[in-house]
């Protein structure tokens, strides 16, 4: 994981006790699901933008960019 940029998490699927899954519910609110691959800290967005088709386009402060739905963008709106 040393090789991968601040801000990107590729999960691999593990699974994890439920309790430990609950422990910091603050902290899981700094994270937010641009789409079915990509997680992103939303501590590392720089802004988010309408694309074309319904669709919205998330950059990173390390300059990535990720395609959005605009049902996802919507609860991001409501964090």
């Amino acid at each position: 994981m040393s090789n991968q940029s601040p801000g990107l998490i590729v999960f691999e699927p593990v699974g994890f006790p439920a309790q430990d899954c609950s422990a910091d519910a603050q902290s899981r609110k700094a994270f937010f699901r641009v789409n079915r691959g990509v997680i992103i800290n939303l501590n590392y967005l720089k802004n988010y933008s309408y694309w074309e088709n319904n669709k919205y386009i998330l950059r990173l402060n390390n300059g990535k960019e990720f395609t959005s739905s605009r049902e996802r963008i919507k609860n991001l709106k409501s964090k």
